[in-house]
């Protein structure tokens, strides 16, 4: 990636300064807040302004006949209408990412073996 003389002009103070773009230090960390819903299973996590919304529910189905012993585990990620892109993202490319760390998710989750 090229960069102006002024953003890395602005890159190398800031690192001089050990300052971050808004305004907490190098290693200051940003709130974090932790919500609980009114139905079990909610919760809204805050890390500064970013905002996650999580969800858990369940429910029992019928094993595959030739898995019968196993179940199934799904993970889906729902993405705000109001998401932005930088300028060099788009928004297929944005979705392809978070398709990619569903099924990231989602084999983290078998391959641990802790459900």
């Amino acid at each position: 990636m090229n960069l102006s003389l002024n953003e890395r002009q602005f890159i190398l103070e800031a690192i001089d300064q050990q300052m971050r773009v808004d305004g907490r230090g190098i290693l200051e960390c940003r709130p974090i807040s932790v919500n609980y819903g009114v139905k079990f299973g909610q919760v809204e996590v805050s890390l500064g302004n970013t905002k996650v919304f999580g969800c858990v529910s369940s429910h029992i189905t019928e094993p595959e006949a030739h898995t019968p012993e196993e179940g199934f585990l799904f993970f889906n990620i729902d993405v705000s209408p109001h998401i932005t892109f930088t300028q060099t993202e788009s928004k297929n490319t944005k979705l392809e990412g978070f398709i990619e760390l569903r099924k990231i998710i989602q084999k983290l989750m078998k391959d641990s073996k802790c459900l």
